[in-house]
């Protein structure tokens, strides 16, 4: 990095390697190579210019997907060292999470894919179980429960 340290620079480092000019700002820092009072100016300018959010740039990249972590699980898996459907369970995650973070394929901790239920056979599956609940109502024997009366506080 040539100093003295600019926007434009830090933005043609983010370009190359995927770098967001905040953390090279950080990172300069702890390097010493910037002072505290560049540190301060360099996110000043930062601000004024693309504001706090974003940066030019941040549209264009894909985020990183995990690669090694989801080899790792396939050859956990492939090896018998680990349960597919007990790694969720080992991780405290729900399968579905455990896929999305690791980058696994859909179902692949599951092996089945949820069933998808429409409204209108929904409704009719809950009008059967009222109609089978009212049935074994009307077979069976009614318990009143009786709650005791309320004691005064005084």
């Amino acid at each position: 990095m040539k100093t003295p340290v600019t926007l434009d620079s830090l933005l043609l480092t983010k370009q190359r390697y995927g770098i967001s000019v905040a953390a090279s700002i950080m990172r300069l820092h702890a390097l010493n190579i910037i002072s505290d009072e560049e540190k301060q100016n360099l996110y000043k300018r930062r601000s004024a210019r693309w504001g706090v959010k974003s940066e030019p740039g941040d549209d264009y990249r894909e985020p990183e997907k995990p690669r090694l972590l989801k080899r790792t699980v396939e050859l956990l898996a492939s090896s018998g060292i680990i349960a597919v459907d007990g790694l969720s369970n080992f991780a405290g995650l729900s399968a579905i999470d455990v896929e999305m973070l690791v980058g696994l394929p859909e179902g692949y901790l599951t092996s089945k894919k949820a069933a998808v239920v429409h409204l209108v056979r929904l409704k009719s599956m809950l009008s059967e179980r009222r109609e089978e609940h009212n049935n074994d109502q009307q077979n069976g024997t009614l318990v009143e429960f009786r709650r005791p009366p309320k004691r005064s506080t005084s």
